[in-house]
Order: structure tokens, then sequence, then C-alpha cells
């Protein structure tokens, strides 16, 4: 179940939103992240994943909420390549199935856990330094949640109703994104900033072993979500995002059941808030 959890994260990284605000007249911005080193940011996420499986007629529902922290510090900009590091300050999770709710294991051992990567212009993250241990793979995950802050930007002007598109694909998970510059607002808690509207389309496969058993996962479907990025810095203030995805998990080698196909479904929600 972890390591399913540790794949819906990526893919809840992958994909992919503001109190008391009026909106702004205005119709065109660069729509690009004015960064400066030796600065940083802090970002909290709030995941929801429900998954559901139909096994032998039974339909099966697991929850998990995730809450981490992570700090973000900018060490140096050159080219439009940014070389940062990425902590992970508080992370906690829980599981809930009908046979109630546990926390899950060990996730406090990834608390002050860092990693420091380059964000190449076309979005792309590199590791700089060691690898991660194939058993860290939450700090592996970390790439993509870097990228879908720092690299989504189109990187020139562009005014209300405008699109630009994105494509990416990581462990596993490929993704096309259309994102749309819808307005401004000016908010008490972000200041001036722009919406922008995102619609994705999401495929996943995924192999794991478990218990001797072969686990071959498909899944499909779509997102959505509302960004929201400072006009000033460009920096995301906040995101809002769904996405609902179904497939099958084919499984080999169970020597109760023989093999089986399993229909999935999965929902995800998630919140990103810049905090600092």
């Amino acid at each position: 179940m972890y390591k399913r959890t540790i794949t819906a994260i990526l893919l809840a990284l992958i994909i992919f939103g503001c109190s008391q605000q009026k909106v702004v007249t205005k119709d065109r911005i660069m729509l690009k992240q004015n960064l400066q080193e030796n600065t940083e940011q802090s970002y909290k996420y709030d995941i929801t994943i429900q998954n559901t499986s139909v096994i032998s007629g039974n339909t099966q529902t697991s929850t998990t909420n995730l809450a981490f922290q992570i700090t973000n510090k900018i060490n140096k900009i050159d080219k439009d390549t940014l070389e940062i590091t990425a902590i992970f300050d508080d992370i906690s999770g829980s599981v809930k199935t009908s046979r109630g709710m546990q926390q899950i294991p060990d996730l406090d051992k990834y608390e002050g856990d860092s990693i420091n990567v380059k964000i190449l212009p076309d979005g792309e993250v590199e590791f700089v330094g060691k690898e991660i241990e194939e058993e860290n793979r939450l700090l592996d995950n970390l790439k993509s949640t870097l990228s879908n802050l720092y690299a989504f930007l189109p990187g020139k002007e562009m005014k209300t109703g405008e699109k630009w598109e994105e494509e990416s694909e990581e462990e596993g998970v490929s993704s096309k994104t259309v994102y749309t510059l819808t307005g401004f607002e000016n908010n008490k808690k972000w200041g001036e900033v722009c919406t922008i509207e995102s619609k994705s389309e999401i495929s996943q496969v995924n192999d794991m072993t478990r218990n001797n058993m072969e686990i071959h996962t498909e899944s499909s479907g779509t997102s959505s979500g509302t960004i929201y990025c400072n006009t000033e810095s460009g920096l995301v203030a906040k995101i809002k995002g769904h996405a609902a995805l179904e497939g099958t998990s084919e499984i080999s080698g169970n020597p109760m059941t023989g093999d089986m196909t399993i229909p999935t479904y999965v929902n995800i929600d998630t919140v990103v808030e810049r905090i600092k």
C-alpha cells in the first residue's frame, strides 16, 4: 500500500488554487518569475487520495491524507537555470479503510532531508551531487514538485484568454496540460495575483512486486485546477486541483486467487499554498 501511496504522491505532484479578493482591471502581463539568489520560499501541501478497487464484485475504498511542508532555497540563477536546495520541514499522513484509520509509518524519517537540483529552462529537473537512494522515493518525487512551482510559466507576455501547453513525463506518469490566463485579482494575503486555469490529460503506468506478486497498473483520466501567481514576482501563491483517473491492475502470482484483473478508480484533491 505504501508504494502505491508514494506513486499517488508523485501523480498528485505532476498534476496539479483565495480569500476576500477584488478583481483588477488588467489585460496583459509578462508571465515570468523574477527570482533572486539567496532567497527561499516555503509551501505547504494538503493532498487527499481516494482509491477504489472492485475485487470479485466487492468494492473496497481507502482514503489517504498527506500533509507536508517544504522550503526551497534559491542558491544560484544562471541564464534561466535554477539551482535549488529543497528541504522537507514536516510531513505526516494517514490511511483510512473499512478497518479503521492508521498513520503511515516512518514518514518522519524524511523530515530534515533535502535534495539539491538544477531546474533547466525547459522544466527538466536534474539532481546535483549524489543520486537519491531507491528507498527514498519521496525525495525523488520532489523533482516534479519543484518543476510545477518554478518552471511552468511560458516566459513571455500574454493577455487574458491566451493559452500555452506543456507536456511532461516522470516515473511512468505522462501528462499534457493546457494553461489559460483567466484574469487578475487583488488579494489581502498575496497582493496582486493573476489566475491561471489548467486542464490536463494524464496517463500512468506502474509496476511493483509485493508479497511475491507482480502488479501492473495502467490508468488514465483528467485533472483541472486553478493557479494563483503573484504578478510582481511570478511566484506561485496557491494551487487548487482535482484529478480523476480510472484503469486496471493486473495481478499475477497470487497462490490463493490466481491471476486477477481489478478495476481501479482514483480521485485526488490537492491544495498547495505559499506560507513564506
